[in-house]
């Protein structure tokens, strides 16, 4: 029996970030990723700012969370003014090391790899620059307690124990 001829073929994904509701010559691009403050504001427009754009090597989402709040504290400074002048300079001139002491390829695919610890800190660092509160547990206890939704089933003890009684 004559052998059999394999070949193996293999292809690379090209990743290729994108906001396709946003001209492209708005942002500032290294490695097809866009250069923000922080992985969330632009540096130069006012009010751009872009959450998720970000790989963590942990779960994200309340990282998001804090992501989100720091767009909040983007525009109470715009709309305060205190702080204004030294929050501008700071994104665009403030380039802090997010990815600590790891040593992330040099690729498109990393491009936006930060530390989750180092980012954490620095977006902890910035708050308190600005008089803004870091989001803890406490955050979320709401959440854990709201109202059921409509048409939804309250249940406690006592509807537990009168459906048992009858």
């Amino acid at each position: 029996m004559a052998p059999r001829k394999h070949s193996i073929r293999c292809s690379l994904h090209r990743l290729r970030f994108s906001i396709p509701y946003l001209d492209d010559s708005l942002l500032d691009w290294k490695h097809r990723h866009p250069e923000l403050y922080l992985n969330i504001f632009h540096r130069r427009l006012k009010g751009l700012a872009v959450v998720g754009f970000v790989e963590f090597a942990a779960a994200g989402y309340q990282r998001f969370d804090e992501m989100a709040q720091m767009t909040a504290m983007d525009a109470a400074i715009e709309q305060s003014g205190i702080g204004r002048e030294e929050w501008t300079r700071m994104k665009a001139e403030d380039r802090p090391n997010l990815r600590g002491k790891m040593n992330y390829i040099d690729s498109p695919r990393h491009a936006n790899y930060v530390d989750v610890d180092v980012y954490r800190r620095v977006l902890s660092e910035v708050r308190e620059k600005f008089g803004w509160p870091d989001p803890d547990n406490s955050l979320y206890a709401p959440l854990l307690h709201a109202a059921p939704a409509p048409g939804a089933v309250a249940q406690d003890a006592t509807a537990e124990r009168d459906a048992v009684a009858v």
